[in-house]
């Protein structure tokens, strides 16, 4: 029997489609926001630079050369510089559904807030269904965790669902606490709540 060969890579443009299979399954806020678009805007988003849902911002994990997961993560810096650029791309892709939109993006922004100073983001990680309860969503962490340290943020944080058992669980294997509990907010008649989940750097 041979082992398995585990790498995480960075992503390119290519693997665009990937991002957005492996990505929305875990993003419930994205898709209420979004609905029928959310998948072609994932698509569109990934393959351009300089925006919150880039290529440049992703990992994926492979094994045996087969992409089964994804980490999309930021730091407060790169959250600043490209949140203009992301919502120039989202326009360009959507037109006047950016608009019609607007007010869902709003609220789910007041409800999650922004990142603080040092503050490094594990926005989402997806992993493909048949490869989950195997530890590599802790894999994908212990990756966000290695960005934030060489971009030399402080705190590392991540949002996780209630019901969200194995992420949150990953997470506090990882050495993440519950620093606080987001207030709840409806999109299209469905209400999310998220826990604040925290795990802070030693220098």
């Amino acid at each position: 029997m041979t082992s398995e060969h585990i790498a995480i890579v960075p992503g390119v443009p290519a693997d665009a489609r990937e991002f957005s299979r492996l990505l929305l399954p875990s993003g419930e806020v994205l898709v209420a926001i979004y609905d029928t678009k959310a998948e072609g805007l994932m698509t569109h988003l990934y393959a351009q630079p300089n925006n919150l849902y880039s290529y440049t911002n992703s990992r994926f994990l492979q094994i045996d050369g087969e992409k089964v997961g994804v980490l999309l993560s930021y730091s407060q810096i790169t959250e600043h510089n490209q949140t203009q650029n992301t919502s120039r791309l989202m326009i360009e892709y959507l037109g006047f559904g950016y608009y019609r939109r607007l007010l869902r993006m709003r609220t789910a922004h007041r409800a999650m807030g922004s990142l603080g100073p040092n503050e490094y983001l594990l926005s989402n990680i997806g992993i493909r269904p048949e490869s989950r309860s195997r530890g590599l969503g802790r894999i994908l962490i212990q990756e966000g965790i290695r960005q934030a340290r060489n971009e030399g943020c402080s705190i590392v944080v991540g949002d996780a669902a209630p019901s969200n058992i194995a992420a949150i669980k990953y997470l506090e294997k990882s050495g993440f606490t519950v620093t606080q509990k987001r207030p709840s907010f409806k999109i299209n008649r469905s209400e999310f709540i998220f826990y604040r989940m925290v795990y802070k750097i030693e220098c």
